[in-house]
């Protein structure tokens, strides 16, 4: 019996021959047996399309993922898995739950159950995430910027009132920012962390500097 996927109210048939799985290995550059556990989005397309497309060569790799929801993503999966592998599982998530699809899509991207799974495509999703994501780090490095100047500015005066020739320390001396002026991420390799800077760090290292100069009076 063959498997069968309805996209957009229509039956397609899933022939995962020979053909259709060298396909998929040309165009992802993922070998068949490396499949189980490491099924990307961009796979899972190709896998569906190539199957696809075997007896509906007029369907797009673009109509395949547009009518891929999240609710339908979980459909599908049981008949992947059968047409590649029987019982045995080779298309799961290591990364994430139905849980944590549910909490970052109602919490932190404020979807709505309908939009969440019959609405929104599974490439939406992940690039939905991904921007909340940037946007939290920008978030951060922003704070963290604005604390390192405000940090600097404390240090530079207890200097000067101390009568310090030293060179004046900078934001850049406290915190490395991780964008540029175009807001795009730096290459920061040769930095092996990123310190957050908080309130604590900045009263430990004020209360270090005082307690030096104290020693010097």
């Amino acid at each position: 019996m063959a498997n069968v996927i309805e996209l957009d109210g229509k039956e397609f048939e899933l022939d995962l021959n020979l053909n259709a799985l060298a396909d998929v290995e040309e165009e992802t550059g993922v070998s068949v047996t490396d499949l189980q556990g490491n099924m990307s989005m961009k796979v899972l397309r190709s896998l569906l399309y190539n199957g696809i497309k075997q007896t509906s060569p007029e369907v797009t790799e673009t109509y395949i993922g547009k009518h891929i929801t999240i609710q339908k993503l979980n459909e599908i999966t049981p008949i992947l898995n059968e047409s590649l592998g029987g019982s045995k599982k080779l298309i799961r998530s290591r990364s994430m739950t139905w849980e944590d699809i549910k909490r970052i899509g109602y919490g932190l991207l404020n979807l709505k159950p309908k939009e969440l799974f019959y609405e929104i495509s599974v490439k939406d999703f992940n690039e939905m995430y991904e921007a909340h994501l940037f946007q939290r780090a920008w978030d951060d490095d922003s704070t963290n910027h604005r604390t390192a100047w405000q940090t600097s500015h404390i240090l530079n005066g207890i200097k000067s009132s101390a009568g310090s020739k030293s060179k004046n320390i900078e934001v850049k001396d406290i915190y490395e920012s991780r964008f540029d002026v175009g807001g795009r991420i730096q290459d920061v390799s040769k930095r092996e962390t990123f310190t957050k800077i908080d309130e604590k760090y900045k009263q430990k290292q004020l209360k270090s500097l005082i307690s030096k100069f104290d020693k010097g009076r």
